[in-house]
């Protein structure tokens, strides 16, 4: 047998509260001696049971409140200090922010959105206060609510916010499973095509578009995402295969290109991406029936975005160089007539130039380099090439909008955000259409703009004018003793896995 000592009150019911331990030990037993310390009044027996809880006890229910509404309270030593406060917030309190993050849905949520979100200032107005703090005080402690949002973040997206996290809300959020259209995860990395299907059919129509870094656009409707995490040649090859074809299964037609089939899509604004240009080319390559080069793919569909060769301009020969000779020499490649000319312009900034500014035309000397970025050194048509936009500035300008939700997120985060993107733009899209609705009431009227472009124009001018008095001002008085204070700030920041969409 097993000795043990129980309250006579005990139960066989394991949840009873009655005192029970075992006699620990592997010494032996008086029984005797055992049965006249609790039978024979050796000590003064209880009519109750009382319990003593450890220090560290955190017993969530009392037995009988109502019978024993008191608690006692033990400090050893001698304390100058009250008894510390509470650390835990009530249980209503600690439900209600709760309620407040799950609601918010939003799986990148920082301590510091949430401290300033709408939603908390309305909880709080609840309880006439401005701030957690005011409603307990356990809510001092900052680290509190990051732990709330933590737990949060964890009960609501268990399988992380990563590619399993995708995979998660894709099977579990109806509006997210008919934006995700393909999702790839195999040795090559990750690769998940996004758009609706109102997208795709108007990137179907289209006979140019824009690529950059980030995105597919028209104007400033975001047409398609790719999310992966591949900035190869490889890794582009695979993205527009797996997009076109993704466009020709939604459509039931393939995507054509006019320096292959003679009609579709007769160009494509690129940035001066190797790894970009490359990849389209050998998809093209791929599709084109007689397999020509990738230099004659290249040359008879993609424009370089001018933003970014002017760009390159200045980074050459510095910012206080620009808009001088040789800024102006290095921009007059675009504007050669011929291909000879064009040559010819390269040739002396190699020959007359400094070191940074030859290695930059040795660059753009190259024959896709001098395709994409001069017509006469292209394949595509003149009117054509005129034709099509000559920057990528709607495609930065929508990476631009996507930021604006926050940057550095998780792919999760990511998607999230660009679904609700999406969908606004293709529902503007869709009202401009058929209903004429436009996105904002400034009139088209080339009058009208010209004259609010003139009244803007003198405002700015009266706020200078007003400011330079001020500095003039400023300087004839006296001017007071400055101190400068110095504080140094260390922090850090984690980054779960590079994603870059296109």
């Amino acid at each position: 047998y097993h000795p043990y000592i129980g309250c006579v009150h005990g139960t066989a019911d394991f949840l009873q509260k009655h005192h029970y331990s075992s006699v620990k030990g592997h010494t032996s037993i008086d029984i005797d001696f055992l049965e006249q310390l609790f039978n024979d009044s050796i000590l003064p027996s209880q009519e109750e049971c009382a319990v003593i809880e450890p220090l560290t006890s955190r017993r969530k229910y009392c037995v009988d409140p109502q019978d024993c509404p008191y608690v006692v309270f033990t400090s050893q030593g001698i304390h100058k200090h009250p008894p510390p406060p509470p650390h835990k917030p009530p249980e209503l309190i600690l439900r209600g922010v709760q309620n407040i993050i799950r609601q918010m849905r939003n799986p990148s949520l920082t301590r510091a959105q949430f401290l300033r979100s709408p939603e908390l200032e309305a909880f709080c107005s609840q309880y006439n206060a401005s701030t957690p703090a005011e409603i307990h005080t356990s809510f001092s402690n900052l680290d509190r609510i990051s732990a709330i949002i933590q737990k949060q973040r964890l009960l609501s997206y268990p399988a992380g916010q990563g590619y399993n996290g995708v995979l998660y809300i894709y099977n579990t959020n109806p509006f997210i499973r008919e934006y995700i259209q393909e999702k790839y995860f195999d040795s090559e990395g990750i690769m998940i095509l996004c758009a609706f299907k109102e997208q795709i059919q108007l990137l179907s129509q289209l006979s140019s578009f824009e690529l950059t870094s980030y995105l597919l656009v028209v104007i400033v409707i975001t047409l398609f995402r790719v999310f992966t995490n591949q900035e190869t040649t490889e890794g582009y090859y695979l993205l527009f295969k797996r997009v076109f074809s993704l466009i020709q299964k939604v459509t039931g037609d393939a995507i054509k290109f006019s320096s292959i089939h003679s009609t579709g899509i007769y160009g494509i604004v690129v940035d001066m991406d190797t790894k970009q240009y490359t990849g389209l080319g050998r998809f093209l390559q791929e599709i084109d029936p007689l397999r020509r080069p990738i230099l004659w793919q290249l040359k008879g569909i993609i424009i370089f975005c001018r933003v970014h060769f002017f760009r390159t301009i200045t980074e050459a020969v510095g910012n206080n160089n620009r808009g001088s000779g040789i800024w102006n020499r290095m921009a007059a490649l675009i504007d050669c007539k011929s291909e000879d000319d064009y040559d010819q312009l390269c040739d002396l900034l190699i020959i007359h130039e400094e070191p940074k500014v030859q290695a930059w035309a040795e660059h753009k000397r190259q024959p896709i380099i001098k395709a994409g970025l001069n017509k006469s050194c292209s394949n595509i048509p003149a009117s054509i090439y005129d034709s099509i936009r000559n920057h990528t500035n709607s495609a930065e300008q929508s990476h631009h909008k996507a930021n604006a939700a926050g940057k550095r997120l998780t792919l999760v985060a990511a998607i999230q955000n660009s679904a609700k993107l999406d969908k606004h733009d293709v529902l503007q899209y869709i009202n401009r259409t058929r209903f004429g609705i436009h996105h904002s009431y400034r009139t088209a009227n080339m009058e009208v703009n010209y004259l609010r472009h003139m009244a803007r124009e003198e405002s700015q001018k009266r706020r200078r004018s007003s400011s330079a008095h001020l500095s003039m001002d400023s300087q004839q008085e006296p001017q007071p003793q400055r101190f400068r204070s110095q504080s140094r700030v260390s922090g850090y920041a984690f980054s779960n896995q590079s994603i870059t969409s296109y």
